[in-house]
C-alpha cells in the first residue's frame, strides 16, 4: 500500500530525527495504536525522568518530553471491527521545552480527513490540522523538516505560514502531486489597514 518504518526501526530512526533537530524544537509523527507502545518504549519514557532514545550506535540521545495527540478524523476507516476514526500524533521535545503558541488548544484535534476529488494520496493529511501543528510549534521565517512529503500537505501549509520547508519523498508520483499543490497555491492577502 505505501511504504512504512518498521517498528523495529523505530529507534533507530528517531535518533536520526533527533540529530536533524535543532535545540528547543518539537517533532511531529503520526503513527497508529500499534507503534505508539514502541514511541514510548524507544523514547525512554517507560519510566519517569528517562527520556532517551537508542541510537544505531547504542548511544542514548534525551528527548525532553513526549506527549500523544489524538487526531479525530471525524469519519471511520477501514477495517471490520471497531474502525478506527483516529490517529496518534506523537509530539516530541528536543532540549528545554519550546513553548507552544497556544496553550489553550486541547490534545484531541477533530479534522477531518481528506475526502472525494480533493484527496491525492492515501495517507493525506488535513491542511488546517497541519497549519495548527506548524503555528503551534514555529514562528515566521524558522525551518519545517518532512522527511515523508506525500501529498505535500506540510509545504502547502509552510508557504501560507510564511516558514521555510525542507521535505524529502521517496515516490516520484507524489513528488510531483506536491510541486503542482504547492505551484497553485495563492497566497492570501490581509487587506484589511
Amino acid at each position: 500500500f505505501f511504504d512504512t518504518i518498521s517498528n523495529d526501526d523505530l529507534g533507530i530512526w528517531l535518533g536520526k530525527v533527533y540529530l536533524a533537530m535543532r535545540e528547543n524544537r518539537h517533532a511531529y509523527v503520526m503513527c497508529d495504536a500499534i507503534t505508539l507502545p514502541y514511541f514510548y518504549y524507544y523514547a525512554g519514557f517507560r519510566k519517569p525522568c528517562s527520556p532517551c532514545i537508542y541510537l544505531d550506535n547504542g548511544g542514548v540521545v534525551p528527548f525532553a518530553n513526549m506527549k500523544p495527540l489524538i487526531w479525530d478524523k471525524v469519519s471511520m476507516g477501514m477495517g471490520y471491527h471497531y474502525r478506527c476514526r483516529y490517529e496518534f500524533i506523537v509530539m516530541l521535545d528536543k532540549g528545554k521545552n519550546r513553548h507552544l503558541a497556544n496553550l489553550s488548544i486541547p490534545d484531541v484535534l477533530e479534522f477531518p480527513s481528506v475526502q472525494g476529488k480533493e484527496k491525492l494520496c492515501p495517507t493525506q493529511k488535513p491542511l488546517r490540522l497541519f497549519e495548527l501543528l506548524i503555528r503551534q510549534s514555529t514562528i515566521e521565517g524558522e525551518l519545517v523538516l518532512d522527511a515523508f512529503l506525500g501529498s505535500g500537505t506540510t509545504a502547502v501549509a509552510c508557504k501560507k505560514l510564511n516558514r521555510k520547508c525542507i521535505a524529502y519523498e521517496l515516490n516520484e508520483e507524489r513528488c510531483e502531486i506536491a510541486a503542482n499543490r504547492c505551484r497553485q497555491t495563492v497566497m492570501e492577502v490581509n487587506c484589511d489597514g
